[in-house]
């Protein structure tokens, strides 16, 4: 019996030796341009957008830092679709943690149809961060945890290349109104809800915060320095700022810097040509003067309605008037600078006491602006109508709407336990 044993194991070995070599399943993956990215994901078109994504937000970090790609620690991305039978599964999971070989790097991305860019770049941009952070410290002990980088520094670097415009025109009102927080007060805000007016406004905060400290002297330098020791940052973010800013200290302090910076955004765009809405609406506004009376009070009324006979103060109050209409031709659109010019001729006029035919050209010039403000309202209709079904190409200004349009006629899917097994069985079935 000993010997049929070893027999049949002989057989089975030699069988086992004689049969073809079964080679393990070929990982899907996508390897970035930098290499600095590997991407792991069954579907080959996200494994490349992932990449693609990727090293175009390094490139926001590293012109912020002025400073060459020097990368040590690469950065795994596990990039999958987002399953109908787990809807609560996080959209993004930075895991960091040390290896045999070093630190390692990864993170885990469920990318749904309706995800915005903006929001894998944040995730991409807090990996980045965290590489540079430990750039220098390769033996971390494990299970140490590490520094997460602020979010002002993440929003304000993203919201520096797409909304600036957007920012300026917010913080121009928070400066008028005066009603702007202080930078220690910013500093220890939270973020708010991506698409909320709550983080329209911290990320308008974060990119004069971020403009405040690049400005300075050597400032992407020390921006960098100040990102490599986050890992020994105390916490005050304040006075951290200072530690690597020191100018911060000076003429008045960091608020004082804050404001003068919160100012600066405010009129850095007085000289941008306005567009026609832009300019109907700034017109509005100037021709409603308010005139000083003998009390001390004010009255408002129409540059077109004016009373017949005005003292000196309110005269100094239109010639005043006059001198804004002036400025403003300047910025307004080109087409309404004729308008602009005849209502400021109208206010000298009338602060000089010459009122004879007055009333016949404020008529003339309400209708002529009537007529004009009638014309641009057509060609943005035909605009807008030849985008939407002539053009090859879109420019992009309807695309926040037309998202909006197909979410809204979606229809709504229940989450239940019992409708996500069904639509997890609808989709298998659909596949096969």
């Amino acid at each position: 019996m000993l010997a049929r044993a070893a027999v049949a194991v002989w057989l089975a070995l030699a069988a086992v030796s004689a049969a073809p070599a079964i080679e393990p399943p070929a990982v899907s993956r996508s390897v970035s341009t930098s290499r600095q990215f590997v991407v792991y994901g069954d579907d080959m078109l996200l494994r490349g957008a992932v990449c693609d994504l990727a090293e175009r937000t390094k490139q926001i970090l590293l012109r912020a830092i002025a400073s060459s790609d020097e990368w040590k620690t690469p950065i795994v991305i596990n990039a999958q679709r987002r399953q109908a039978n787990a809807p609560e599964a996080p959209g993004a999971q930075l895991v960091f943690g040390q290896t045999g070989d070093g630190p390692k790097l990864q993170l885990d991305l469920a990318v749904s149809s309706d995800v915005h860019p903006e929001s894998l770049q944040r995730e991409l941009l807090k990996a980045l961060l965290v590489e540079l952070t430990y750039r220098q410290e390769p033996n971390i002990p494990p299970g140490k945890a590490y520094v997460i980088p602020p979010a002002w520094l993440i929003d304000g670097l993203l919201a520096q290349q797409t909304r600036r415009q957007d920012i300026s025109d917010v913080l121009a009102a928070l400066a008028a109104g005066n009603r702007a927080v202080s930078l220690a007060q910013f500093l220890e805000q939270h973020p708010g809800t991506p698409g909320t007016q709550s983080h329209a406004l911290y990320s308008a905060y974060a990119v004069a915060a971020l403009e405040l400290i690049t400005n300075a002297p050597d400032g992407r330098q020390r921006l960098r320095a100040l990102i490599s020791d986050l890992r020994n940052a105390p916490n005050d973010a304040l006075a951290d700022l200072v530690v690597h800013f020191p100018v911060l200290a000076t003429n008045g302090g960091p608020e004082a810097a804050w404001r003068r910076e919160l100012a600066r955004f405010a009129t850095r765009d007085a000289y941008r040509l306005l567009s026609v809405a832009e300019t109907e609406e700034a017109l509005d506004s100037l021709l409603e003067i308010a005139l000083p009376s003998e009390l001390g009070s004010e009255t408002r009324c129409r540059l077109d309605s004016l009373p017949a006979k005005l003292d000196r103060a309110e005269k100094v109050a239109l010639q005043r008037r006059s001198e804004e209409l002036l400025v403003f031709g300047s910025r307004a659109n080109p087409v309404y600078r004729p308008i602009v010019q005849e209502y400021q001729e109208l206010a000298t006029s009338i602060a000089h006491g010459r009122t004879r035919g007055e009333r016949e050209r404020f008529a003339r010039v309400r209708q002529w602006r009537e007529q004009l403000h009638l014309r641009m309202s057509r060609v943005d209709d035909y605009l807008n109508w030849y985008e939407a079904t002539q053009a090859r190409s879109a420019s992009g200004v309807f695309a926040e709407y037309l998202r909006t349009a197909s979410v809204t006629t979606e229809t709504l899917r229940r989450r239940d336990p019992i409708s996500v097994y069904l639509d997890a069985i609808e989709a298998q079935v659909d596949r096969d």
